[in-house]
């Protein structure tokens, strides 16, 4: 059989197209297995985040400050908890910790820069709670502003410290 000029570039600009078809299907998977990846260590960091807060949190509101809090806003209290305001104030809050403390910290790979993100965030979160309860609310404590101001921006700090060690440490390779 033989083979014409036309035929051979023909066959050629097939294997080419099937090279390039390879080559483009290989790529689009390496950047699915990397987004695959990141995703999966989002979620490990929100995880950690999430545990580390509310296991302080929980152990500061239920038994650390219970009777401060009952003493000095128990007019204010609800004898109901409300299970979904809480969930979606704590998912919130980590996810805001995740994208402006945490990640960026790590992807700066600086303990300090995550220290001080962790302390602004806690401030700047807790900071607009009180401080517009203490403005807008009529014998809203100052006592209560300033103790979970210091407490806000400390349980920030500290779930961010937790959540950095671990995750640097298991977790980040």
């Amino acid at each position: 059989m033989k083979w014409s000029f036309l035929h051979l570039i023909t066959k050629k600009r097939h294997f080419v197209t099937s090279i390039n078809f390879i080559k483009c299907k290989s790529v689009y998977f390496s950047q699915v297995m990397k987004r695959s990846i990141h995703m999966k260590k989002n979620v490990i960091l929100f995880m950690i985040a999430t545990i580390v807060f509310l296991l302080i949190d929980l152990l500061w509101l239920g038994v650390l400050s219970k009777d401060l809090y009952q003493e000095q806003l128990g007019h204010l209290i609800s004898n109901e908890f409300k299970l979904i305001p809480a969930v979606i104030f704590y998912v919130a809050f980590v996810t805001g910790l995740l994208v402006l403390v945490l990640k960026p910290g790590l992807k700066e790979k600086s303990f300090k820069q995550t220290i001080l993100y962790a302390l602004i965030y806690g401030f700047a979160t807790y900071g607009a709670y009180d401080l517009t309860n203490y403005a807008t609310m009529q014998d809203f404590p100052l006592l209560i502003v300033v103790i979970d101001l210091i407490w806000g921006t400390s349980l920030t700090l500290v779930t961010t410290i937790i959540t950095y060690v671990v995750y640097r440490r298991f977790f980040e390779k």
